[in-house]
């Protein structure tokens, strides 16, 4: 089991933009936390009033549901790249355009409910996935851009990435504080 074999990483384990994501875990329990996150943001998700998907705020900003259709992408993105890299199969990656991807998956206009649903199945899988990995998986890495990318950073930064988006939907979205 993955949290029986790794050890949180140091920042230079991971592509220096992923870096600030890891100051997001503070356990090393990162399974855990992920499980724990899923049912924070469903949560969330559920205690949102009515028309609150569609806020943003500021002009230019991702409205929530734009958001969450994010992080979806993002947890795809990252548990794709570790599995490639755990099965040996090629693990240059490109980067990914976040903007690019939103405005592709038509998140403006789904409902906030369905995708609530597809964060939980996404990310019910990556638990899976992570939670089957062995010992010799667990120590291989891949490159994203030309930088390393260990498989043992990954889950580490998919919880800071989700913490991050999550504070940035508390604080500036819903207007609490940190």
């Amino acid at each position: 089991m993955l949290n029986q074999l790794i050890v949180p990483p140091v920042p230079e384990d991971c592509p220096s933009r992923l870096r600030v994501y890891l100051d997001f875990c503070h356990t090393d329990d990162v399974l855990g936390l992920l499980k724990e996150q899923l049912d924070g943001t469903l949560d969330l998700l559920i205690s949102l009033e009515q028309g609150a998907e569609d806020r943003s705020y500021a002009p230019g900003k991702w409205s929530v549901r734009q958001v969450v259709g994010h992080l979806i992408d993002m947890e795809r993105v990252f548990a794709y790249r570790a599995y490639c890299i755990t099965r040996g199969l090629p693990a240059d990656f490109p980067d990914v355009d976040p903007e690019l991807c939103v405005d592709q998956g038509g998140y403006a206009h789904r409902p906030l409910v369905d995708l609530a649903g597809e964060l939980h199945h996404v990310r019910s899988s990556t638990i899976l996935l992570f939670s089957g990995l062995e010992g010799r998986n667990v120590d291989r890495a891949g490159t994203v851009d030309g930088e390393s990318l260990p498989v043992r950073a990954v889950p580490f930064v998919l919880a800071g990435h989700e913490a991050h988006h999550l504070d940035v939907l508390r604080t500036r979205y819903l207007g609490q504080k940190s």
